[in-house]
């Protein structure tokens, strides 16, 4: 019988049976009392009895939002990378996307107990909205404002040429130039006949408004640039919260810790959990290190170095993508920037540097480097990686180093690859 049954059933007991069942008047005072007792005894009977019942069914449902208590049983990165079959495609594991076919591997062969360390990432975020705009757009206007630029930079060269039209191939420029009429029509098919139209009326080239509409074009897609940065950032505290909040509520131990989420789930809970769009999702595991240090104790360099030959510095970002800074300072901000991209996930910052003459280790002397290698390639160039911690980064050597005539190109990035968005 179960516990509404019962509860239905001393229900509907004949309240006439109950008056026949009383004692006397005269005895009632005297029976009151165990009455009550023997009535409250069947009321905590009843209670127990439910607990008994419902308790554990209500356990079957309900999902562990515990971390086991040894850490050691969690599979965490390693740091040992992929074996040669990272050069095949990785498939799906149960619907999920993974980072690497070593994760792959130990998905497949880990003991069902053991818990994997994991961060959990969006592969696609081009719907994020950000000032009106999603991030699709924002990357196609910055592409679009790039390609502008590089046109109207190259028509700088062409336009006083292309303004005779076909006299240009037919009998040639009153200077004489004369072109193929194959690259005639190549030149016009890259242009496109509306853009020409604008700057070439009536057989004038407009110089002055073509350099105007230049300088234009690559500050807004500057800007578009650090819009894009903007729109990440964004998106990764959105989604930090947002995924840990799908993943806890659904019973797994979650942490947000050091900017990035840590989910510790076991493969067979893994491998059931039901998401609509679980092929967005990618997993990567986590790095005990991120988990067990605190932030706070990364360096940061102040805005008091200066004379850096910017023009041949390049500092990568967190997306992969290198850039010129147009300031001391802001070449420092990158470096900063780099530096918090990767805490934890390494404490190492690479240098690349390309120099036009042999270079020897004594030129980096300054560099507080852990690894150096000096190679020549060609007769005509000669190349350098060093390896540096982050505490040791020595920004006026680096300054010395980069207004050395030989050098050609200095680029600062990070040792291991920057965690993928919202890792």
């Amino acid at each position: 019988m179960t516990n509404e049954n019962l509860l239905q059933a001393m229900g509907r007991i004949d309240p006439k049976l109950i008056a026949d069942a009383a004692p006397d008047a005269d005895q009632k005072k005297g029976t009151d009392k165990t009455w009550t007792k023997w009535a409250s005894i069947a009321a905590c009977f009843v209670l127990i009895l439910s607990a008994v019942i419902v308790v554990p069914m209500l356990r079957e449902d309900e999902p562990t939002s515990q971390l086991p208590i040894d850490i050691n049983n969690i599979i965490w990165d390693t740091d040992i990378g992929d074996s040669p079959a990272i050069s095949i495609e990785i498939p799906l594991w149960e619907g999920w996307r993974v980072d690497s076919y070593s994760l792959y591997q130990e998905l497949e062969k880990a003991d069902p107990n053991q818990y994997f360390a994991l961060h959990i990432s969006k592969t696609f975020w081009d719907d994020f909205v950000y000032n009106g705009k999603t991030v699709a757009q924002i990357r196609q206007e910055k592409e679009d404002k790039y390609n502008l630029f590089e046109k109207l930079a190259q028509l700088l060269k062409d336009g006083d040429v292309l303004k005779y039209g076909e006299l240009v191939y037919t009998v040639g420029t009153p200077d004489g130039e004369k072109w193929a009429k194959e690259l005639y029509d190549e030149r016009i098919e890259y242009y496109g006949e509306e853009l020409l139209s604008k700057y070439i009326v009536d057989g004038e080239f407009y110089k002055a408004q073509v350099e105007e509409d230049s300088s234009n074009a690559i500050a807004e897609a500057e800007q578009l640039e650090i819009m894009d940065d903007d729109a990440y950032k964004a998106y990764h505290s959105n989604y930090l919260d947002d995924t840990e909040k799908i993943f806890s509520e659904m019973g797994f131990y979650t942490v947000v810790k050091n900017k990035k989420l840590f989910v510790f789930i076991q493969k067979e809970k893994l491998a059931k959990l039901d998401l609509a769009d679980k092929g967005s999702y990618k997993l990567r595991l986590a790095k005990r290190r991120n988990y067990e240090h605190e932030e706070g104790d990364i360096p940061t360099y102040e805005d008091n170095v200066t004379g850096f030959a910017l023009e041949k510095i390049e500092c990568e970002t967190f997306d992969h993508s290198s850039r010129f800074a147009k300031t001391d300072a802001e070449l420092i901000d990158k470096i900063n920037a780099l530096i918090e991209a990767g805490q934890f996930d390494t404490d190492r910052i690479r240098i690349s540097i390309t120099s036009s003459a042999a270079l020897s280790e004594d030129v980096f002397k300054d560099m507080n480097y852990e690894t150096i290698n000096v190679t020549r390639k060609y007769q005509t160039s000669a190349f350098a990686w060093l390896s540096v911690k982050y505490e040791n980064i020595n920004l006026e050597a680096l300054k010395e180093i980069s207004n050395m005539n030989t050098i050609k190109s200095i680029s600062i990035y990070l040792e291991n690859e920057v965690p993928e968005l919202a890792g």
